[in-house]
């Protein structure tokens, strides 16, 4: 964990400890903590009731406390976390929101993009929504992970575009794709991931190309080989 700090009163009676409330700082992120905490006794384990409630902080800068790589290319914005936890101090579950707010992110081809959404979650699911403009198009995106912390876990997806220019996937008129953006990557050999399988919907309102266009249209999608391992 990046460099910590706590400042916190607390009070001790027959109901147990309260915290009223604590003032957290983990790396970038600046949180409240409140709850109270319940000793066990021979009939009953120690339990704990919390509430954290984090301030918004930059994406940039929670990658780099927390030593992660940015899920998409340029992504920028804030991120700010509500998360409550209850039960046994040995094994509690939690539930909370993550909120995200100012979002920016490139995509190749995409002439960047923007949004904002939220994800709920708990032990075992995350339901996720984001909404913004993807190339100057709007774009929604549902995503529901069931078993998300297990090595294979279920996704799908519902995600609509406004609109879509087909030239944005292969270069039409006299810009042919060169050889290096059209080959193939090579998948690296033994690598020894367990890859990751989504499948979902994904529906644009206007498809267009120089000779053609269409719309609406619904596709529906399976992606396979996905993996949470960098590509070499």
């Amino acid at each position: 964990l990046p460099p910590s700090k706590i400042q916190a009163s607390a009070r001790w009676d027959s109901e147990g400890i309260t915290l009223s409330p604590a003032d957290i700082q983990v790396g970038p992120l600046a949180a409240d903590l409140r709850g109270r905490f319940i000793p066990g006794t021979s009939e009953a384990p120690s339990s704990m009731e919390l509430t954290v409630k984090s301030k918004a902080a930059p994406l940039d800068d929670i990658f780099r406390a927390f030593s992660m790589a940015p899920p998409l290319e340029g992504l920028r914005g804030k991120a700010g976390i509500d998360l409550f936890i209850r039960g046994s101090t040995s094994a509690p579950s939690y539930a909370g929101r993550i909120s995200f707010s100012g979002l920016a992110f490139d995509l190749s081809g995409s002439g960047g993009s923007q949004g904002a959404g939220a994800a709920v979650f708990n032990d075992r699911d995350l339901k996720a929504l984001l909404k913004g403009k993807w190339s100057g198009e709007d774009f929604s995106l549902k995503l529901d992970a069931k078993g998300y912390k297990k090595p294979r876990p279920r996704l799908s997806f519902d995600a609509s575009l406004r609109s879509f220019d087909l030239c944005r996937l292969a270069a039409c008129g006299d810009n042919p794709p060169s050889a290096a953006s059209a080959a193939p990557k090579k998948e690296a050999a033994g690598s020894g991931f367990d890859p990751i399988i989504a499948k979902g919907t994904l529906r644009i309102g206007r498809v267009s190309h120089p000779n053609l266009s269409a719309g609406p249209v619904k596709l529906s999608l399976r992606f396979t080989k996905i993996s949470t391992e960098p590509a070499l």
